[in-house]
């Protein structure tokens, strides 16, 4: 964190006047501070010389701490030892000048912004900032100035320390009366008055409030009852008792003291060193030369602070190194410019500045979110960039709810949702563009195989060609993307699609001419191949039907011959049938002869063997 905001390790200028030394009566004579005369409404009349300023360094510094802070500011008398406290809240023997002459040490208003080694951070994470303040009644000043530093302390501060010597008494209370001019000098509203009521208004924005008594060296008893150093300012605090021409102004200063300061504690210290010059040295003095009971009562107060010091708040919010520079910024131009410090006035300031860092934030959101995703994408669908819008959009409140402060920022979320409509268009038409140009060159790209298909003598029929025309529609439609994919696509056919149609119409009907042609020839030369193998076909026929024809003769010749022959051998069959026949009769003639002899013989044997037979015979 030192590195980022370059901290420094010593306490810098805070505030500083400008202007010639001042006069007591605070005329017109290059007083500091302006005027003590005001007017019913709490104006200055006239306007003194004196004006302050906001030292660069500490705005640089408090411009870059953007965790919540935690002031512990510190006033009182001039050469009372405040600076020396401060110091020891920082962790530090010597930082905030301490001197030790009547002069003041501390000029204007000074700041040291705690590091963290030295203590934790507070609630929030805070981080603390200690102003040291320039001391009250020097001679070298006016008392409207005084109630001006005094002003200050109050309304930056979230912790307010108010140092005295020795202890409360009517003396160290009549050195707080300018708490009675601080309705003067703040109001809580522009309409605001001076009245009682108005300081329990402007107490509300006030810090909290201990009254440190230095040098302290009584007893805390009243009455004969120990009490705390609470209970002891408390009972300062009570109305005297008397004529009120003679208390009243003193009981005043003590009514504005409680209606101020609600919230308030005491805490007292012993004499750091019993010798007087070491007093007048003390930050020379090393830790071992103070008394040891100063020293543990010093860190109890330094842990008391630590404890009970909270972040500064207004109406309910933390409030940041930008944003306190804010309330500065406000409370010196009204001290400049002679008017009254308005708190109201001074919160606007910061709600304008921190709301507006809140739309500059939500702006910056929105603008990265889309800008991350296109830069990726490159190219988007419509979908997707809805999509989007609606992502950064939703980032965008986010951011800006996130950083804005106060409740009335209706104004500048309509101003970021101009912006965001705006920058919408402008990134959808962007893309839109870029779609364009995306799909143009996925077209030329297929225009280029187009022309390839087309003359590359391929083409033998229309079919071929839808089929290369949709196989490239179906690649552009892969590869084209957003929302000009269809418009780039129709632009291209008004303007290339008609030629390409006709030089492939042209292709083909040549191509076509070509092969009829061709086919015309193939089927010519097959006409006298087939007219030449008929006529040999049929002069093969003519002499084979000749070669028939007197096969036939031949043929009919030899039938002849085979007729007579059958003929010849018909008539010998019949004629050896005759023979046959009568052959086979002679021979049955000889059979039947043959048979009879047969008889005859057998009859003669038998009857030479049975004589009676044939006697029987």
């Amino acid at each position: 964190f030192r590195d980022s905001i370059h901290m420094p390790l010593h306490p810098i200028k805070f505030i500083v006047s400008k202007g010639p030394p001042p006069t007591e009566d605070g005329d017109d004579d290059g007083s500091y501070g302006t005027p003590d005369h005001h007017d019913d409404d709490g104006h200055h009349n006239g306007g003194g010389t004196t004006k302050f300023e906001l030292c660069p360094e500490a705005f640089e510094l408090l411009s870059g701490i953007e965790e919540p802070l935690c002031v512990i500011s510190i006033a009182g008398v001039y050469r009372s030892g405040k600076s020396f406290i401060l110091n020891q809240l920082a962790g530090y023997q010597d930082g905030f000048n301490i001197g030790a002459t009547v002069e003041p040490c501390t000029q204007g208003i000074w700041m040291w912004l705690v590091e963290d080694d030295k203590h934790a951070r507070g609630p929030n994470g805070c981080r603390y900032l200690l102003l040291d303040t320039e001391g009250l009644g020097s001679f070298i000043k006016t008392e409207s100035y005084d109630v001006q530093i005094f002003s200050l302390a109050l309304l930056l501060g979230s912790f307010f320390i108010y140092n005295s010597l020795s202890s409360i008494d009517e003396g160290s209370i009549d050195k707080l009366s300018l708490v009675v001019q601080l309705t003067k000098h703040i109001r809580a509203a522009a309409e605001a008055g001076s009245d009682p009521a108005e300081a329990r208004r402007i107490g509300m924005y006030f810090p909290k409030f201990m009254w440190l008594v230095r040098d302290f060296s009584l007893d805390l008893n009243i009455q004969g009852r120990k009490v705390s150093p609470r209970e002891y300012l408390e009972n300062a605090l009570q109305p005297m008792k008397g004529d009120a021409s003679r208390v009243g102004g003193r009981n005043q200063v003590r009514e504005f003291i409680k209606q101020f300061f609600p919230d308030r504690d005491c805490f007292t210290l012993k004499r750091p060193v019993a010798n007087e010059e070491q007093l007048q040295n003390l930050a020379n003095l090393s830790v071992e030369d103070l008394r040891p009971e100063y020293k543990e009562q010093v860190a109890e107060l330094i842990d008391h602070i630590y404890a009970h010091a909270l972040p500064k708040k207004m109406h309910g919010q933390l409030l940041n190194g930008p944003m306190l520079l804010a309330l500065v910024t406000s409370y010196i131009n009204a001290m400049n410019e002679g008017a009254a410090l308005t708190i109201s006035t001074a919160w606007e300031n910061v709600v304008r500045q921190e709301c507006g860092k809140a739309l500059h934030a939500a702006q910056e959101t929105y603008v990265r979110h889309v800008s991350d995703r296109v830069a990726v994408a490159r190219v988007m669908e419509d979908q997707d960039m809805e999509a989007l819008h609606r992502e950064a959009e939703a980032e965008a409140n986010k951011a800006f709810r996130l950083k804005a402060v106060g409740g009335s920022y209706w104004t500048l979320e309509d101003d970021l949702r101009k912006f965001i409509y705006e920058t919408k268009d402008r990134v959808i038409r962007d893309n839109y563009r870029s779609s364009l140009d995306h799909c143009e060159g996925v077209l030329h790209d297929l225009v280029a195989q187009i022309d390839d298909f087309l003359t590359s003598g391929k083409i033998y029929a229309i079919e071929e060609v839808e089929r290369e025309f949709k196989r490239l529609g179906e690649a552009y439609a892969r590869k084209a993307k957003g929302p000009a994919k269809w418009e780039a696509q129709a632009k291209f056919l008004e303007k290339h699609g008609f030629e390409s149609a006709r030089h492939a119409h042209v292709r083909l009907v040549r191509m076509a001419k070509e092969e009829f042609e061709t086919r015309l020839e193939e089927q010519r030369r097959r006409s006298e191949d087939d007219f030449k193998r008929g006529q040999q076909l049929f002069e093969e026929q003519v002499a084979v039907r000749k070669n028939m024809e007197h096969m036939v003769t031949l043929l009919a010749q030899e039938n002849a011959d085979i007729n007579l022959r059958l003929q010849r051998m018909d008539d010998q069959s019949r004629l050896l049938a005759r023979q046959n026949q009568v052959q086979r009769k002679r021979i049955e003639s000889i059979q039947a002869a043959s048979r009879v002899e047969s008889q005859n013989d057998l009859s003669e044997s038998n009857n030479k063997k049975n004589p009676m037979s044939m006697t029987l015979e």
